[in-house]
């Protein structure tokens, strides 16, 4: 198989770089541009930039509303679902740190990365 590469490298991240910021720029831009879709065997879930940000937005809201404060760390496990990237992007953009796992985890492994990672 013949790979072929761009020869320019890619430019690093800004030193201040939200992920959050980056993926919902085009919000006010193309609100009904499709920001995110959610494949299945029976079609797909379209969210549009618009629906995203509103709901990410609060998200936000509501994980700060919960007593959590910037720079928290938050313990995220989710499965493969639209709940993930809401709540990765919402507690971005609340300024809390997002500490993604799987689902999967039996309960001693959660609680051994609990005792690591000490979430809010």
């Amino acid at each position: 198989m013949l790979s072929v590469t761009d020869p320019d490298p890619i430019p690093p991240p800004p030193d201040r770089f939200n992920l959050a910021s980056y993926v919902l720029a085009q919000a006010g831009a193309q609100p009904d541009k499709i920001a995110l879709a959610i494949l299945d065997r029976s079609g797909a879930e379209r969210w549009s930039y618009a629906r995203l940000n509103q709901t990410v937005g609060g998200t936000a809201t509501g994980l700060l509303q919960q007593g959590l404060e910037p720079g928290d760390r938050v313990l995220l496990r989710l499965g493969n679902s639209i709940e993930f990237p809401l709540a990765f992007l919402g507690a971005i953009t609340a300024g809390l740190v997002p500490v993604p796992t799987s689902a999967q985890l039996t309960e001693p492994e959660v609680a051994r990365l609990i005792d690591i990672i000490t979430p809010r």
